[in-house]
């Protein structure tokens, strides 16, 4: 595996499709969201760092189902103000 690779995973499908280029930001609901990825990637790729996705796209999309756990932690973590792992 590269070193330097990564793979940045949405529950948003509307997002993925946007940052991934396959469609248009159509409205301003996800624009502060596809700003801020945006920038994270270029900052990225300016580091060499390349995306770990099987099709070369940066962004990969998986139902909110699969982010249950992921949730808890985070919520948690809010709750607190602190790292939760």
């Amino acid at each position: 595996a590269d070193k330097w690779c990564y793979k940045m995973i949405v529950d948003n499908l509307a997002l993925a499709d946007i940052i991934n280029g396959h469609n248009k930001l159509n409205g301003e609901e996800l624009r502060n969201s596809c700003e801020n990825i945006a920038k994270k990637l270029h900052i990225w790729q300016q580091h060499s760092w390349r995306t770990g996705t099987k099709n070369g796209d940066p962004i990969e999309w998986r139902p909110r189902k699969l982010n249950e756990e992921a949730d808890k932690c985070c919520n948690i973590a809010m709750n607190i103000k602190e790292n939760h792992t």
